[in-house]
């Protein structure tokens, strides 16, 4: 059995071979030669870049500027048409794309983003006599709007709807391979002009310490009924055709960097209630010891049950970050910076509202980690958390 490999570049020009190296990295850099042809599309992305990057830098501190980074791996298929000897067989598809560009994001609930980047999609046929791969790489754009639903249960990641669009670039043109395999001269081109496409997407993101990651399932599908390439196998005048279309499923991951934006993670201090002195004395009662990687840490309180008054205040490493909060259904969010070691929190009552004792629900979470748990306090003792960095 004979090998044949080949690679066709998409809007670049006159195609070239090799032996199966189209799964090696040095392939991207082709790519630089596609810029010239598309410096509209590359125009368009840069005003859209200097918008965002214009209004996060002019917004509240709530409104973050970020640095997308994409890579999304999946399937498609090639069809086999026209084959009257059934001498041909297609394996499965892999689609892989990759990308980066500019974005905002609102707090923790949506975003938007502008990207360029590569797809490279490789099919291998196989008949009796020749095994024939053959790998089409490409540039593609894309915009995308983001959204995050809380879970009910707040210690699971948000659930991310990702709607995206964009568009693929072929040249039918100038983009056509031809190799002879045996008695086969195989001979794969490309068909269709320039596609849009939609990507929709569903999965979940998390916040990590200069950003936020997020996994998706998503499914890309190119408008219009023209397959984007076909393989052609003439074997003396007997022949078979293979379509193959750039749609495809897969899962991506995109980590969006903040650049500008950060939310503060300094530990905020107030002045220590009057009756401080009688507070500190009473005894810590242990409720939670945690291990953490990040010296960032969020913490939510709330009053998870009948809301009866209870107040409490807050320390952490002996300052006071929350004095006489009254809890309510109410979320209330705390950041805090970590020292390197054991950090000690610690939740004051200052009363028991209408039924005792005080309680409180807890939400801490520090990167991928997430403890909820209930404390609960008393005009006699405190409840202390242990958070070791």
């Amino acid at each position: 059995m004979m090998d044949a490999t080949a690679i066709i570049r998409g809007a670049i020009g006159s195609p070239f071979f090799c032996n199966r190296i189209y799964i090696k990295l040095a392939r991207f850099f082709l790519l630089v030669g596609m810029m010239f042809r598309l410096k509209y599309v590359l125009k368009a992305l840069i005003v859209t870049g200097i918008f965002l990057c214009s209004y996060a830098t002019h917004s509240q501190s709530n409104l973050r500027l970020s640095v997308p980074f994409r890579l999304e791996g999946g399937v498609n298929f090639a069809t086999i048409k026209s084959d009257s000897t059934n001498a041909w067989n297609q394996g499965i598809g892999v689609m892989i794309t990759a990308g980066s560009g500019i974005g905002i994001r609102w707090k923790e609930s949506w975003g938007a983003l502008v990207e360029a980047g590569i797809l490279a999609n490789q099919h291998d046929f196989t008949s009796r006599e020749v095994d024939y791969g053959i790998a089409y790489v490409g540039l593609q754009f894309r915009g995308n709007i983001h959204f995050q639903i809380p879970r009910k249960k707040e210690s699971l990641s948000p659930f991310r709807i990702d709607l995206e669009g964009g568009w693929t670039p072929f040249d039918n043109t100038t983009t056509k391979t031809s190799e002879e395999a045996d008695d086969w001269t195989i001979t794969t081109s490309v068909l269709s002009e320039s596609r849009a496409f939609i990507a929709p997407g569903i999965g979940f993101a998390d916040q990590l310490r200069n950003g936020e990651i997020s996994f998706a399932l998503t499914y890309k599908h190119h408008f219009g009924q023209a397959p984007h390439l076909q393989t052609t196998f003439d074997q003396n005048g007997i022949m078979a055709k293979a379509h193959w279309y750039m749609d495809f499923l897969g899962i991506g991951v995109r980590w969006m960097y903040d650049v500008k934006g950060h939310l503060p993670y300094q530990t905020p201090t107030v002045e220590p209630p009057l009756d401080h002195s009688e507070l500190a004395s009473r005894q810590n009662r242990p409720s939670k010891e945690i291990a953490v990687k990040t010296d960032r840490l969020v913490i939510k309180l709330w009053d998870n049950g009948t809301i009866d008054g209870d107040t409490v205040s807050v320390m952490v490493n002996g300052r006071y970050i929350l004095k006489e909060h009254a809890l309510t259904d109410k979320r209330k969010k705390i950041k805090i910076k970590l020292v390197e070691g054991s950090n000690s929190i610690i939740i004051i009552a200052h009363n028991e509202g209408s039924v005792s004792p005080n309680t409180a629900a807890c939400l801490v979470r520090s990167g991928w980690r997430r403890e909820e748990f209930v404390v609960s306090t008393g005009l006699d003792r405190n409840s202390s958390i242990e958070v070791v960095y």
